[in-house]
């Protein structure tokens, strides 16, 4: 079972290059807040079964128990078919109620008052949720208020 989650490489080290990184992809979120967030995220099919546990989750810091928010999974229905990692609009709002408006610069040198949560996400598989764990895609993720909500 181990083998399945085991990366693949050559280790050929050169004089240009002697690491070796296995880390995940990095892919940097930035998300209108309020607005459903769908990720697409593709697995090799050597490395999903139905034994997979997805686990997709957004920290504050990488460094914290406390969990913000957790993807709901929809886990691929064919062998190497993608899987949908879905945060629904209402806890993408939820994240950046209370917080401070802080004043940002845009490219081209405005400035504007907005609401912004960022943190840290990833995305691991696992077989019943114990190792080995893999891991496919990490990085930071920012929420900016939107400004049309349903009211309650």
């Amino acid at each position: 079972m181990a083998d399945r989650f085991s990366r693949s490489v050559t280790a050929t080290p050169t004089a240009a290059s002697d690491t070796l990184d296995t880390r995940p992809e990095i892919k940097n979120i930035i998300h209108y807040a309020g607005d459903t967030l769908t990720i697409r995220v593709t697995a090799p099919a050597s490395l999903t079964d139905t034994m997979t546990t997805w686990l997709a989750q957004i920290k504050a810091n990488r460094d914290l128990d406390v969990v913000a928010a957790t993807f709901d999974v929809t886990t691929p229905v064919i062998s190497g078919g993608p899987a949908y990692l879905v945060l629904p609009g209402a806890v993408s709002s939820a994240l950046v109620e209370g917080l401070p408006v802080l004043t940002v610069r845009a490219p081209d040198g405005t400035t504007r008052a907005v609401k912004q949560y960022i943190g840290e996400y990833d995305c691991q598989i696992s077989v019943g949720g114990t190792d080995p764990i893999r891991t496919l895609v990490q990085g930071s993720i920012i929420f900016e208020q939107d400004v049309s909500r349903v009211l309650p």
